[in-house]
Parts: C-alpha cells; sequence; structure tokens
C-alpha cells in the first residue's frame, strides 16, 4: 500500500466494499427475478388450464354422445355427435397451434392421440352387448387421460407448488376432485337421455340411475363443504360462490323428478339432454371463473414480482452511484429491501354397503328395514374393521408390511404416470437387540410404540405412508417428495427420537436411529424393488458409517 498513490489506495478502497456489496446485490436481484420469472410461468400456467378445460367440457359431451349414438341410430343424435366431433376436433387445432401446447411433447401427444382416436368405436366390433356402464366407461378413458394430461401441465407450469394456500387449494380442487363432480353430472346426462329415449328402464337401468342418484347426491355433499373456502377466496360478500351447488341440485331435480320417481316416461329426451347440458356449462362457467380468479391473482403477483425486480435493480443501482459518488467525494475531500328393500338388499348381496336399506312406509317394513339397515352398517363397520385389522400392526398401530408393498405399486404406477418422483425412507432403531436383551422383551416393545407415535407426529401430509417394515424396522413412504425434503423430515425424526428417550419400569432407555434414503421418478415395474434396494443400500451404510445418522443414495434415476 505504502507503495501506491492516492487515488490507487482509494481505488483499492472501493473494490473491497463495492465487490461483496456487487455479489450480494446481484443475488437479491436474481432472486427478484426467479420470483418474477415463477409468477410468470404460473401465470400462463392457470391461462393453459383455462384452454385445457374448455377442451375438458367439450370431450365431455364428445363422451355422451359417443355413448348415446353407440346405443341408439337416431339421426338427431348422430348430428349432433357429428357436431360435437367437429367442435372438439376444432379445440385441439386450436391448442396445437397455442406455444403452451405446441411446444410440450407431452401435450402434442396427448392432443394428436385425442384427435386420432375421436371417430374410432368405442367398443370393440362383437361386443356390442355389453352393460352400459362398461360403454359410458370405454369413453371414460379419455377424460380420465384429459385430467392425467392437465395434471402433468399444471405439474409443468409450477402450479402444484404455488406458495398461496387458498390459491394451492384451488388449483387441486380443481385438478383432482371435481372430476367425479362432472363425471356424476355426465353419467346423468348420458343414462338419463338414454332412458327417455326409450321411454323404458328395465331392472339394471333403475340400479344405474339410483347409483347415478347416490354419486350427485355425495358430490352436492362435498361441494356444500367446500362453499366456505371459495367465499374466502373470492372475497365475496354475495351469493356467487353459493350459486356454484345449484346447476348440482338442478342436475338433481330432473334426474329425480323425469327418471326415478316418474310413473311414465313422457318427458322429451333431447330436452332432458338441452337442460341437463346447460346445467354443466353453468357449472364448467363457475370453474372458468375461478380460473379467472387464479390468473388475476397470479398476474398481480406477476406484476409486483416484477416491480420488486425493477426496484431492486433501480436500488442497486442508485447505491452503487452513491457509494461511487461518496468515495468520490470522500477521494476529492482529501485531496478537496322392498322394492326398495329387495333392491337395496340385492345391492348390498353385491357389495354395495353403502345403500341405505329404507322404505317410505312407517308399518313394520319400515322395522324390518331399520333392521337390515342397522345390519349392514354393522357389516359396513366389520368390514372397515376387518380391513383396517388386515392392513395394521398390532403392536405400534402403524400400517403393516403387506400395506406397505401395495402402496409402494400403486404409488410408483401413479408416478410412473405423473411422472413425479416417490421418495422411501427405512429407518432401523440402532442397537434394538441390546435393548431387549438389556431391558427384556416388554421394554423393547414400548420403544416400537414410541418410535411409531414419533413418526406419526412427522409424517403429517394425508398422501404419504408409515409402516412398519419387519422387527425393529419402519419405512415411510413420500409421493411427489425430492431426496432433498425427504432428508429434511429423517432428520427430524431422527432428533425427535434422539432426544425423547422412553422411560419403562422406572429405566430411562435412550434410543438412535438410523436412515436410509432414496427418491426416483419411476420408470418400469422393477422400479419399486429397486427403490427398496436403494433405501436399503442407504441404510446399510448409515450403519456401517457410525448409525444415529440419515443417508441418501444418490444413484442416478430408475429405468
Amino acid at each position: 500500500m505504502n507503495r501506491l498513490n492516492y487515488s490507487s489506495k482509494f481505488l483499492v478502497m472501493i473494490m473491497l466494499f463495492a465487490i461483496p456489496l456487487g455479489i450480494l446485490a446481484t443475488q437479491q436481484i436474481n432472486n427478484a427475478f426467479n420470483n418474477f420469472e415463477e409468477a410468470r410461468i404460473q401465470r400462463q400456467g392457470i391461462e393453459a388450464l383455462q384452454h385445457s378445460h374448455q377442451l375438458i367440457q367439450q370431450l365431455e359431451e364428445w363422451r355422451d354422445l359417443s355413448a348415446l349414438r353407440f346405443l341408439s341410430s337416431d339421426p338427431e343424435l348422430a348430428n349432433l355427435r357429428t357436431l360435437s366431433v367437429n367442435n372438439t376436433r376444432e379445440a385441439i387445432e386450436s391448442l396445437m397451434r397455442t406455444p403452451a401446447f405446441s411446444l410440450d411433447v407431452s401435450s402434442v401427444g396427448f392432443l394428436q392421440r385425442i384427435y386420432r382416436n375421436i371417430e374410432k368405436p368405442i367398443v370393440a366390433p362383437g361386443v356390442e352387448g355389453i352393460n352400459l356402464e362398461i360403454i359410458y366407461d370405454n369413453v371414460q378413458v379419455y377424460i380420465n387421460d384429459a385430467y392425467d394430461w392437465q395434471r402433468i401441465l399444471a405439474n409443468r407450469f409450477g402450479l402444484l407448488g404455488v406458495r398461496d394456500t387458498n390459491l394451492y387449494l384451488l388449483i387441486n380442487d380443481l385438478l383432482n376432485d371435481n372430476n367425479s363432480l362432472f363425471l356424476a353430472q355426465g353419467m346423468t346426462r348420458t343414462f338419463g337421455t338414454y332412458y327417455l329415449f326409450n321411454q323404458f328402464i328395465d331392472s339394471s337401468g333403475v340400479y344405474i340411475l339410483e347409483k347415478t342418484y347416490t354419486s350427485l347426491e355425495k358430490e352436492k355433499e362435498k361441494l356444500a363443504a367446500k362453499l366456505p373456502q371459495l367465499v374466502t377466496l373470492l372475497n365475496q360478500t354475495n351469493n356467487a360462490p353459493v350459486a356454484y351447488k345449484i346447476p348440482l341440485e338442478n342436475v338433481l331435480f330432473m334426474l329425480n323428478e323425469h327418471l326415478i320417481q316418474a310413473s311414465e316416461l313422457t318427458y322429451h329426451w333431447q330436452q332432458y339432454y338441452q337442460e341437463i347440458s346447460s346445467e354443466i356449462a353453468n357449472g364448467k362457467a363457475f370453474e372458468m371463473l375461478l380460473l379467472k380468479h387464479a390468473r388475476n391473482e397470479l398476474l398481480h403477483l406477476e406484476n409486483r414480482k416484477r416491480t420488486e425486480l425493477t426496484q431492486f435493480i433501480v436500488l442497486a443501482i442508485i447505491i452503487i452511484v452513491l457509494i461511487l459518488l461518496l468515495y468520490t467525494g470522500f477521494f476529492y475531500s482529501v485531496r478537496n429491501t322392498i322394492k326398495q328393500l329387495a333392491a337395496a338388499a340385492e345391492a348390498v348381496a353385491a357389495g354395495d354397503l353403502d345403500r341405505r336399506m329404507k322404505t317410505n312406509t312407517n308399518d313394520e317394513l319400515s322395522v324390518l328395514a331399520k333392521s337390515l339397515d342397522n345390519m349392514r352398517e354393522q357389516l359396513k363397520v366389520r368390514q372397515t374393521r376387518l380391513h383396517e385389522l388386515s392392513i395394521t400392526d398390532g403392536l405400534t398401530q402403524l400400517k403393516n408390511r403387506s400395506y406397505f408393498d401395495e402402496v409402494m405399486e400403486a404409488e410408483t404406477n401413479k408416478a410412473t404416470r405423473g411422472n413425479y418422483p416417490v421418495a422411501l425412507i427405512i429407518i432401523d432403531i440402532d442397537h434394538f437387540k441390546r435393548v431387549n436383551d438389556t431391558y427384556g422383551h416388554l421394554a423393547g416393545d414400548e420403544c416400537l410404540r414410541h418410535v411409531a407415535t414419533i413418526l406419526r407426529a412427522h409424517v403429517k401430509r394425508t398422501s404419504d405412508v408409515i409402516a412398519r417394515y419387519g422387527g425393529e424396522e419402519f419405512a415411510v413412504v413420500l409421493p411427489d417428495t425430492e431426496c432433498d425434503e425427504a432428508l429434511l423430515l429423517a432428520e427430524e425424526i431422527r432428533k425427535a427420537v434422539a432426544t425423547s428417550p422412553v422411560s419403562f419400569a422406572r429405566q430411562v432407555i435412550s434410543l438412535t436411529l438410523s436412515c436410509g434414503i432414496a427418491s426416483t421418478i419411476p420408470k418400469s415395474r422393477r422400479s419399486v424393488v429397486e427403490l427398496i434396494s436403494h433405501a436399503d443400500e442407504a441404510l446399510y451404510r448409515a450403519k456401517e458409517n457410525g448409525r444415529n445418522r440419515c443417508l441418501i443414495n444418490h444413484q442416478a434415476s430408475l429405468t
């Protein structure tokens, strides 16, 4: 320094202060840019969901008309289906020209597949006499695919991880819950139109219509439970969210009035079809209102993040300028932020334990109905209890190894379709044999129950599964979870056990855990075995490296 002149000494002082400040300013600007970019992409995702919802609405009408056209040769139905096919094709062609879809491989593949299949027979030749529900299910497959595609689309735009709680619940509801709502209404439209067209309901038809009515009732209950949340979400003081349930109530009324309770099927099928379609469209319109609200919220967030980014840049520039001015100024000063019962009994005998046994009388049959319904309720309770017992470990009350195997298979299959990761944590109590040998097996059992209680307290998502894997080993299945998230959870559990000794028979038993963690996006049926193997391998390494630790198996994604 002594060799530098005062100009060089002040330049060195500026660099020593400006370089750390420049790094900090760059990080803040980068974070603000990432937040802005996330909000912009999520807003584009909502716009993509608006387009996909319109396509799904068109596909649902195509589904219903395809099933009806298969069952009838009526020219009017043929014309309606042809119009629906043309409208669906136009909708697909329009989406294919939209950058959000045309540049996405999964969207292009889905749209091209639907485009090719909308004119194909919905039932293979030679099996035209199959059940009405099976015919409908054959076409519903395309709608299920559309909802799966929509979830993939949402994931692509980061909508499954939106930070705002109300928007997250809204998007989750639109992607997962409303499929069953519009499926029930679509069945009402199709089945009702079919029986009104034929002016006859056979015994299987009575069962189908009653089942459809029950589905609508369940959806009505679910919808009623969601209304307070929608009111809060939309900041509504009027009855707009409450009106969401009116189309469903109208569909229920028409099914009951014109088919279930009708002594004769005199209502015209075309009028019935049009009225149900109108109510479905009203329900869809409210969904679009919710999506529009979500878009507006994200657009507002995007604008706010853009403003923040601009402010950071401006602030950084101002600070830099001020520092330069300050240092420059400082330098120059030296120098110068029954039928009914029978039907009900048959339904119960067939396994439908949710079918209530009741009559419209106040005589002895109503007493019998009550007794039978009580029996049904008891059977249902026992069945539920037996099922729970069959999948529950008796000691810890966690799920057992058999249930774990089923869940792993199911979750990896869903993850394969959804293209998201599944994480697995395998947990082992360190030196458990020593605990049994030193304190006895009753103390060992108490230790297992203690660890199970801690697991339940820390694994809180409803989609996650805790199971007793065997002996002193436990397993935690975490859908849609990366290794780093699983490691954080495992560390919380390990620390909780390590810091909460077990008190038994006036003795204090200290425990520690070793955890093996693996996560993958499954690609094949071998993925279950390989994921367990990878987690187990990580557990082995944790044990080998001194126990009381959590290790991740960073092996490459499974194929």
